[in-house]
């Protein structure tokens, strides 16, 4: 088959693939695509909270002050003396609002997304349990990682993503604990200090009115988009998306207290139910796993069963497709995702990498493609890089640590653990929420160890040209290719009008529509198709 008909089979399939994708505590969540650099490139905890993604944030943020307090809420109180007044109300814009009050009775007056983009953060990348030295924060690192880490500071991961200047990409991201607000993309260039100025310097434009909400299975479901801009956001003109998943009504379902239903009508996909707000009424509404992250000191049995951590915990990411700017200059840069909160006075912010190239001058990553999860286990400065000489040593100084569990919250146990604990060698390779919440799980470096390549950089799988969303030049060819072969079966079809007709009486022939087949080209049909207006 020729190149014209392969790229326009592959640009059939792929549509008709994409379209039938789409008929199908405190707040915690994270950029999944492009995958963060706070996830160190592992998968454990995915698709919400990949390896602990979800703990790097900034609290202590009111809107309109010049810098985070990094403490909670306090009831009546802001975290400066002059914050900024909000920007979206309650009585003019109830349809972006889901919550009066935190849960435990303090407004959300002041809170980031009372004005969305004002609040300022700790790190723009976020900061490993909330704070950095020395405050610290909430003092919940994720686990393997100091409290007051930056994660501004985390090295790129291994497997590269690349866009093309003037075309779209999938975006997306996932909740752990949620708590209203919205949220944007922005890029700052990878050479330059990853400083909030510099991502406020190039937000990225949501592309239509739709998302998608994509769940572990792939199944990828449409559901209404709602953005803000103008001057009730910042920066000023640039727009900001609503988080689109109700968390639960009142007291927001914290503290394994039950949900009331949603705190918004209606939640999406109202034609099915889930267990994740407790099945009360159809839609997908929720507070996510957070929903089991109340203080153990205060109340000891606020802690989940595996199969109600399995059932509160969403399994799927909010995507977007956002439009890559035309006019940037190739090279490298960080994506950075900030998700400002509604019921509480925290910002959660993750940063991943990509690469920008003209169109004709590379292919685009496909998203969502699983990482190989072989960044902690690599090179000596990593995480279990070291360990690959202590697979058989478990006793000597230097390889005792890759045999013990690198804990959840610095091993403080204010908190259920999020998911089991990360341990370089030893330990199950798989585990998922309602699992045993104690044991140890491997990133199986044993395996990366032993594959070539694993420990070099590489480029994540790609698009085919046509479906890259890589600029005009491979839709042009798409429609040329798709304009040829029509006038060609048209041909066709009259040259066996005209000349193939048997002696059957001189009725109308029976023409069989050929099907596209993305490797194979046209096929025969497997029913025949009544043409007769060919066939006069």
């Amino acid at each position: 088959m020729s190149n014209c008909h392969r790229r326009h089979a592959a640009w059939i399939a792929g549509s008709l693939v994409f379209l039938g994708g789409l008929q199908e505590a405190s707040g915690h969540g994270v950029m999944v695509e492009p995958p963060s650099r706070n996830s160190r490139g592992l998968q454990l905890l995915s698709p919400v909270c990949p390896g602990g993604a979800c703990q790097w944030y900034s609290q202590g943020c009111s809107i309109g002050c010049k810098e985070a307090s990094q403490v909670p809420s306090v009831a009546g109180q802001q975290d400066c003396p002059e914050p900024a007044e909000p920007r979206l109300t309650w009585d003019k814009h109830e349809d972006l609002l889901q919550f009066k009050n935190d849960g435990h009775g303090k407004e959300t007056t002041y809170f980031p997304w009372r004005y969305p983009g004002s609040a300022p953060v700790v790190d723009a990348c976020g900061a490993a349990g909330g704070g950095v030295a020395p405050t610290f924060g909430q003092k919940d690192p994720p686990p393997g990682t100091a409290e007051g880490e930056r994660g501004s500071a985390l090295p790129p991961l291994l497997g590269k993503t690349t866009w093309i200047a003037g075309g779209t990409a999938k975006v997306g991201w996932g909740i752990a604990a949620n708590h209203g607000g919205g949220y944007q993309y922005r890029l700052c260039p990878a050479k330059e200090e990853l400083t909030e100025a510099c991502f406020q310097k190039t937000p990225l434009s949501f592309v239509g009115s739709k998302q998608w909400l994509r769940f572990s299975d792939g199944s990828t479901y449409e559901i209404p988009a709602k953005r803000v801009g103008g001057d009730l956001v910042m920066p000023a003109g640039h727009e900001w998306t609503r988080n689109p998943i109700p968390g639960c009504k009142d007291d927001g379902a914290r503290d394994k207290l039950p949900c009331q239903g949603p705190a918004f009508e209606p939640p999406p996909l109202q034609d099915k139910t889930f267990s994740y707000g407790g099945g009360g009424q159809p839609g997908v509404y929720g507070y996510s796993g957070g929903h089991c992250f109340g203080n153990k000191e205060k109340d000891p049995a606020v802690e989940c069963t595996g199969e109600e951590y399995r059932e509160a915990n969403f399994d799927f990411n909010i995507v977007d497709e956002i439009q890559v700017p035309e006019g940037l200059e190739p090279g490298d840069y960080v994506i950075g995702f900030r998700w400002d909160c509604e019921q509480t006075n925290q910002i959660w912010s993750s940063c991943g990498d990509v690469k920008i190239t003209k169109a004709g001058e590379g292919q685009q990553t496909a998203p969502f493609e699983d990482v190989e999860g072989c960044d902690v286990c690599c090179g000596v400065s990593s995480w279990c890089g070291h360990c690959q000489e202590c697979q058989e040593d478990k006793e000597s100084e230097k390889c005792k640590d890759c045999w013990e569990p690198k804990l959840w919250w610095g091993g403080k146990e204010t908190w259920m653990p999020r998911a089991a604990s990360i341990q370089c060698l030893g330990g199950v390779t798989s585990w998922k929420p309602g699992d045993d919440i104690h044991a140890a799980w491997s990133p199986n470096c044993q395996n990366c160890w032993s594959t070539q390549g694993s420990c070099e950089a590489r480029d994540r799988k790609v698009l085919q040209a046509a479906t890259a969303g890589s600029g005009w030049l491979p839709h042009v060819q798409v429609l040329a290719c798709s304009m040829l072969f029509t006038v060609l079966l048209a041909l066709a079809l009259w040259a066996r009008t005209r000349y193939g007709r048997n002696n059957n009486g001189g009725g109308g022939r029976t023409i069989v529509a050929p099907t596209v087949d993305a490797e194979t080209g046209p096929q025969k049909a497997q029913s025949s198709t009544e043409l007769s207006a060919f066939a006069a």
